[in-house]
Parts: structure tokens; sequence; C-alpha cells
């Protein structure tokens, strides 16, 4: 058992892995193309911005690839987080967008549009993007391996996507049409609420912090192995019934 076990772990992991990136991909497509139907009002708009976040993502780990990273236990969330920002932009962008007068132009005249409106958001966006990309860039310098690659990689792969989005955005405006659902321009009657009701919110708002911060000496920081695995893993059941009964130890 103390030969096999580690082993054993990493094949059993790396199976589950390779179905939670399927499992991730499908639900981040699923996700987000009801989002966008929730939010625009054109089949173009949506179809778009799906193939736009399949074709990123598809981009990101094709870099993984060539690059010869491996994808562990916490770069499988690469998906989301590429997801997540490129849909920002795409919301930005298609918003944007939907203010524009180009019904009855030519394509050369939308493109022309198109070009002017990512102008419009070059800094926004980019900004969007660096502050992120730099964010986990602060992880780059833990002397844990495991966290540091992950904030490199992140890091460097979010930012050469959002390049290939923004010039998938160029190309794909001219051929949407804008619109938004009517339901956006409806009054805002949580933001009256919160006016009428700043002392309201503010309490709200101090009792969570200070709960959370009251809590804070409670967290837990538990790194045991075995736990990577599902609850009803046969690997980790059987682990964790060697740990109960024969107590733990440490392989040197």
């Amino acid at each position: 058992v103390s030969q096999s076990r580690y082993p054993l772990l990493q094949s059993r992991l790396s199976q589950i892995i390779q179905g939670e990136l399927s499992l991730f991909l499908l639900y981040i497509s699923l996700g987000f193309c009801g989002i966008f139907y929730l939010l625009f009002s054109h089949w173009t708009a949506i179809v778009s911005a799906l193939v736009t976040l399949i074709s990123s993502n598809i981009f990101g780990l094709g870099l993984m690839v060539s690059f010869n990273i491996p994808i562990n236990a916490i770069l499988v969330t690469l998906p989301v987080i590429i997801s997540v920002s490129i849909m920002s932009l795409l919301i930005h962008t298609l918003h944007l967008w939907s203010g524009k007068e180009v019904s009855g132009r030519t394509y050369n005249e939308k493109a022309e549009i198109a070009g002017e409106t990512l102008k419009e958001l070059r800094l926004p966006n980019a900004l969007g993007i660096l502050t992120t990309a730099l964010g986990f860039l602060t992880l780059a310098p833990s002397p844990i391996p495991l966290i540091s690659e992950y904030g490199l990689v992140v890091a460097l792969i979010l930012t050469f996507v959002a390049l290939k989005a923004q010039l998938m955005m160029f190309l794909f405006l001219p051929l949407v049409t804008p619109g938004m659902r009517s339901w956006l321009d409806r009054p805002a009657f949580w933001a009256l609420w919160s006016i009428r009701h700043p002392v309201a919110i503010m309490t709200v708002i101090l009792t969570v912090t200070f709960s959370g911060a009251f809590l804070l000496p409670k967290l837990n920081f538990s790194f045991r192995l075995f736990d990577d695995l599902p609850m009803r893993d046969p690997i980790r059941v059987t682990t964790d019934w060697i740990d109960k009964s024969f107590g733990r130890y440490r392989d040197w």
C-alpha cells in the first residue's frame, strides 16, 4: 500500500480532471449562452459570443499544450477564468455596439464603426484584463510550485486569449444585429430603494464585514493529498479507512 498509494492517486486524479474539464466546457457553454440570451435580443449576438467563448477556451488550452504545461487540480479551473473574463469583454462590447446606428449600412461601413467601437473600449477592456492577470501574477513568487505555476500560467494565457478575443470581436461585430432585451430599460427600483435607505445598507455591510473578520482565526488550512478525490471515490475511501484504522504516516 505504501508504494502504490501515490501513483494510484495520481492516475485516478488525472482521470477525474479530464472528466471535469469536459464538464466545465459544457457547463460554460450552456450557462453563458443562457446569460447572453437574457441580455441580447438577436441570435447573431448570442452566436458570436458563444463562438468567441468556445474558441478562446480552445486557444487557451492549446497554448498549454504548446508550452507543455500539464493540467493539475487547480489549473483545471482555467476555462472558467477565461470564460468569465471574456464574457465581461463581450458584454461591454456588445452593449456599446447595440447603441450604434448600423442598420442598412454596408459591411465595410459596419467594420469601420466596429473599429471605432473597440477603440472606445480599448482602455477599459485592457485595464479589466490586465488587472485580472496582474492579480494572478502576484502568486508567481510563491515558494509553493503548484501556486506559483498557477498564477504565472493563468496570467500569461489570459493575456494572449484576451488579445485573440478582441480580434474576433472586431471581425464579428459587423455581422451582429445590435439589440438589448427590453427589460433592461425598466426602472431600477432596487437602486431607488438603496438611495432611500443608506443606513440600513451600511448596517448590513458592516455586520457582514465584522462577522467575517471574527471568523478569520477559524480558517482551515488543511491540505491532505487524498482530499483531492471525491468523498465516495473508492481510492479515497480506502486510504481514509487505512488512516483511521492504522494511524497516518509519512513516507521518506
